[in-house]
């Protein structure tokens, strides 16, 4: 299934809940997400977005379900979408 979040130029989408946020924001209105947030890769300090914007790790994967495999930020452990649990994938 495609990531089907709508926004406009000036939002992005939370990596939480997929709702529109907007960068002037410190958490999601919706869900309650902290958007700014410390890369786990190089430790800046940043927007949640779906790679870091100091280093381009990414921060997010997708539901291991076939049938969704919606992108979800790389700490969820169920899907924001079917709800099923996300299992971390083995390299």
């Amino acid at each position: 299934m495609a990531d089907t979040r709508e926004t406009t130029p000036l939002e992005t989408a939370c990596l939480h809940c997929g709702k529109p946020v907007n960068r002037e924001e410190s958490v999601c209105l919706c869900c309650g997400f902290p958007l700014y947030i410390t890369c786990p890769s190089c430790g800046g300090h940043i927007f949640a977005d779906r790679t870091c914007e100091k280093c381009g790790h990414p921060l997010t994967v997708s539901c291991t379900n076939k049938k969704c495999e919606a992108v979800q930020y790389y700490k969820n452990d169920v899907c924001n979408i079917c709800r099923k649990k996300i299992k971390v994938r083995k390299k």
